[in-house]
């Protein structure tokens, strides 16, 4: 069983190579390139957004169409095109003014839902309209949020009372990941304005046709893992756009909460939600999937970074082939995580099918690899990966399935045994067959010996005869006359006897026949 053991996971091991290198060559991790102009004097947080900063800004188009088009994901598709808008992006380096500032321009037939401002964080990021901003900071594209990633969420309107039909205070915002509340102290700016119109029918309830929202965050708010950009030209950062589509039905909500208990469940319909990341997938909480953020000069472009030393030609091609490398192996270390979730970490029957012990390595590799990004070394990646295969590997089934296995496996044993005994005996019946034949050959050998040496004797003899007849005496003539003749009248005397007794009868028969005649 140790032997099958290891072969089973040689074998493993030599199908995740295989994979690597097919993986390599199928990479899906396509992202763009973001080239953030500088603004000397950054836009103010107002909602009005006529600041001559926003001029030549970093221009996202956000909608279905243009998430299907660039790469996106779109979360329901099929349907008609809903919310529109443009995100724009600059950022600063003044003092306290420095950091990523961002300009969400919406136009939705839909109307929304209004949260409540003391509501939980987690509506801010499924029940209302607003837009939402994924950033890896430090650029570490690794699989996996924690220590890596955040999420800001930003809502145009919100309520008070609870009631989202009055959507009577302004915005709001919330980070999901890192933080999980809005904490006022980030440094966090945020302003909006709506387009609206008054419903004449109900007192305090607005129709939202589209809204305006600026915010601004700071470098010391993007700070994760005790790190932060430094906001220097040529800086790299991972992002990723989305927006959020909410309608709601007033109907809906008027007949399930006529004694006034404020119950949106019913009345609230997610339109949409799409991205300019994730080409086609939804890849969320994957920073390895986000577009390339680049502080660029006021002009939005980005000096050529400096070779060091060597042919610049040949530099910029091997680090071509490293960074090809490089994201064909995180490429094929993502792969790997996801699958080991989806099979093992986060499958019921796989974690009551094996021991805690042995499912409880999985985990801790697939976390491990989780931290695994485009900072680490392709020595590091693979390492990740390997660890994650050896890990499956390695799982042992708990005792109710070791028991099926020991069956399966005693019934394995069971035809080996048979399969062995059958072998043998065919091995015993062949010796015995090479006996038999061994035998007959001797035996024929025996024979023609036999044979040939009868017939030798045989030769032998004749020629003593032979040879003795000629020395014999000779005789006479006379003598062989003599004997001849006497022969000769023995017979005759012998065949006189032997005329029958009626012979006279005959004899008469033929004297009559002769008279006649």
């Amino acid at each position: 069983m140790k032997k099958f053991g290891s072969v089973v996971l040689g074998l493993l091991l030599l199908f995740n190579l295989c994979c690597v290198g097919t993986l390599a060559a199928k990479s899906d991790i396509k992202t763009k390139t973001y080239n953030i102009p500088l603004r000397e004097t950054p836009p103010v947080i107002d909602g009005v957004v006529d600041d001559a900063a926003w001029n030549g800004a970093y221009e996202v188009k956000m909608s279905l169409s243009e998430a299907n088009a660039n790469g996106g994901w779109v979360k329901y598709q099929g349907k008609n095109e809903g919310a529109v808008g443009t995100i724009s992006i600059v950022w600063s380096n003044k003092g306290d003014e420095a950091g990523l500032y961002f300009k969400c321009v919406v136009t939705d037939p839909t109307h929304g839902w209004a949260i409540d401002v003391l509501a939980p964080g987690p509506q801010y990021e499924s029940l209302s309209d607003g837009f939402q901003v994924f950033i890896d900071p430090m650029y570490a594209r690794r699989t996996s949020i924690k220590n890596t990633a955040m999420r800001f969420n930003f809502v145009p309107y919100r309520c008070m009372s609870g009631n989202g039909m009055c959507p009577t205070e302004s915005c709001g915002w919330w980070e999901s990941w890192q933080w999980a509340s809005n904490y006022a102290g980030s440094g966090v700016q945020m302003a909006a304005t709506l387009d609206k119109e008054d419903d004449a029918s109900m007192y305090r309830v607005y129709f939202v046709h589209g809204y305006t929202i600026e915010a601004f965050l700071p470098w010391s708010s993007l700070n994760v893992n005790f790190k932060q950009p430094e906001g220097y030209i040529g800086e790299k950062m991972g992002i990723g756009l989305a927006m959020h589509d909410i309608d709601w039905d007033k109907e809906q909500y008027i007949k399930d909460n006529s004694g006034g208990e404020y119950n949106p469940v019913n009345s609230i319909i997610e339109v949409n939600y799409f991205t300019d990341f994730g080409n086609g997938k939804n890849k969320l909480n994957y920073p390895n999937y986000y577009n390339t953020l680049i502080l660029a000069d006021a002009n939005g472009a980005v000096p050529q970074e400096e070779q060091p030393g060597g042919n610049e030609e040949t530099n910029t091609e091997q680090n071509e082939e490293n960074a090809e490398e490089k994201a064909a192996a995180l490429e094929a270390l993502i792969a790997a995580v996801d699958k080991a979730k989806a099979d093992y970490t986060e499958n019921e029957e796989a974690k009551e099918k094996y021991t805690q012990e042995s499912m409880q390595a999985v985990i801790d590799a697939v976390a491990k690899a989780a931290e695994i990004g485009e900072s680490n070394t392709i020595d590091e990646i693979n390492a990740a990966k390997t660890a994650v295969d050896e890990a499956i590997a390695g799982l042992a089934l708990n005792n109710v399935d070791q028991t099926d296995q020991d069956e399966t496996n005693s019934e394995l044993n069971n035809v080996e045994n048979e399969n062995k005994t059958e072998t043998e005996e065919s091995n015993n019946n062949l010796l015995l067959i090479i006996i038999i034949v061994s035998a007959l050959v001797v035996i024929a050998v025996v024979i023609v010996v036999v044979i040939l040496a009868v017939k030798k004797k045989r030769n032998s003899a004749e020629t003593e005869m032979i040879e003795g007849d000629s020395e014999e005496p000779e005789v006479s003539d006379d003598i062989e006359n003599t004997e001849f003749e006497e022969d000769v009248q023995e017979q005759a005397d012998q065949e006189v006897e032997e005329i029958p007794e009626d012979s006279t009868d005959l004899d008469q028969d033929n004297d009559t026949d002769s008279d006649n005649e």
